[in-house]
């Protein structure tokens, strides 16, 4: 699937969603992505009548799981499952391009700080 998401407007943002051939998908990632991909595998998961996109990073951010939810408005009201840790939505440590850089990095302290930085639960 190919996603192409627009402008941050506070927390929201549109995106557009193309279904590609895996063989299609594999030969744009090798000619046009600039840097490095992060290594995630993306689970969907029910709960309360929304879908949680839940990633689960591999290789240097192995540990690392942040979790999203996408809705019709920033009103929409919605119930937080009990594994859903801090909320980093405004923090931009999190966005791709700086945990691609990090993973770049190879700094375990930085990671294992950003991992346990998501593992502490709002108060």
């Amino acid at each position: 699937m190919l996603t192409i998401k627009g402008p941050r407007r506070g927390i929201k943002r549109n995106e557009v969603h193309i279904t590609l051939e895996d063989d299609d998908a594999r030969s744009m990632i090798e000619e046009f992505a600039l840097a490095p991909r992060l290594r995630k595998i993306r689970h969907e998961v029910k709960f309360e009548g929304h879908v949680w996109q839940v990633d689960e990073y591999l290789g240097y951010l192995e540990g690392l799981v942040t979790c999203e939810i996408e809705l019709l408005s920033e009103e929409c009201a919605f119930v937080s499952p009990p594994w859903v840790g801090r909320e980093v939505t405004a923090d931009t440590r999190f966005r791709a391009t700086a945990l691609t850089t990090l993973a770049e990095s190879g700094d375990q302290i930085a990671i294992r700080d950003l991992i346990k930085h998501t593992q502490s639960v709002q108060a």
